[in-house]
């Protein structure tokens, strides 16, 4: 009888098992789907998200002038200088805030800031307080 070479004389020999091919396709198969589930329209999303945050942070700033102490709110509408860089990440973006009087002393400050996204949509961040205090600027 003719038998083909034993297992102990395999052991040399390289080669790939069904368990090693498994894993791979899988990891194949995982990359490839992660990378269709990020699209252009996930990188977008991003992007929204990162110059809305900004904005926000610039509303915020505003805000804490106020709320601080700093500068004392006088009612009415007025456009608001954007910091350097904020201005220079988002297209053509404006600042606007509004005062008006919310009764007992309080003002009610509200701080806006509107930028066009870089595929010609208009986006805007809005913060509002109640600031304590009497007087203008």
């Amino acid at each position: 009888m003719v038998t083909g070479p034993s297992p102990s004389d395999r052991r040399g020999e390289r080669g790939v098992t069904a368990v090693e091919a498994v894993i791979s396709l899988a990891l194949l198969g995982f990359l490839a789907g992660a990378l269709t589930v990020t699209g252009p329209g996930d990188l977008r999303f991003l992007r929204e998200s990162q110059e809305e945050a900004l904005a926000l942070r610039a509303c915020a700033a505003r805000l804490e002038a106020f709320v601080s102490g700093r500068e004392v709110p006088a009612e009415g509408e007025r456009a608001i200088p954007l910091p350097g860089p904020l201005a220079a990440s988002l297209g053509k973006a404006r600042g606007e805030e509004t005062v008006r009087a919310a009764g007992d002393g309080l003002r009610e400050v509200a701080v806006v800031v509107r930028w066009t996204t870089p595929w010609g949509g208009e986006r805007s961040a809005r913060l509002v307080t109640l600031v304590a205090g009497e007087g203008g600027r």
